[in-house]
């Protein structure tokens, strides 16, 4: 039942960000999802790597705790048409400490190119 509910989720926030897409973005963009976990352990990160998958989606999976944010942008062109987070906050524990994935700058690049490029972010 969960994974029924998780797939029917998963497939209403991709049916979302593909129908946004389609509108005219103020920045041309590729067509990409770029997936964002905190370190990779997270229930979700595997869900949506396989339903991507199995739809055929195009994507990168990025573990920030090791890799950061990725390039947004190159040359006026987006990389990415939507951003899904593994949490809300991309956190995860380092000895009993709960860190974000991502730099306070990181964040405000994100933000800085979902705003421009008129991309959408969904927390799963």
């Amino acid at each position: 039942m969960k994974t029924i509910f998780r797939t029917l989720t998963l497939s209403l926030v991709l049916t979302a960000i593909f129908s946004l897409a389609a509108q005219t973005p103020a920045k041309p963009v590729e067509m990409k999802i770029l997936v964002l976990a905190g370190d990779g352990t997270e229930p979700g990160f595997g869900a949506i790597r396989f339903f991507l998958q199995s739809m055929g989606v195009p994507f990168e999976a990025v573990i920030t705790k090791s890799q950061g944010l990725p390039t947004l942008a190159a040359n006026g062109v987006g990389r990415y048409q939507g951003v899904i987070q593994t949490s809300g906050n991309l956190a995860f524990s380092d000895a009993g400490v709960w860190k974000s994935g991502l730099t306070p700058e990181q964040w405000t690049a994100l933000d800085t190119y979902t705003r421009d490029y008129k991309v959408r972010v969904v927390s799963y």
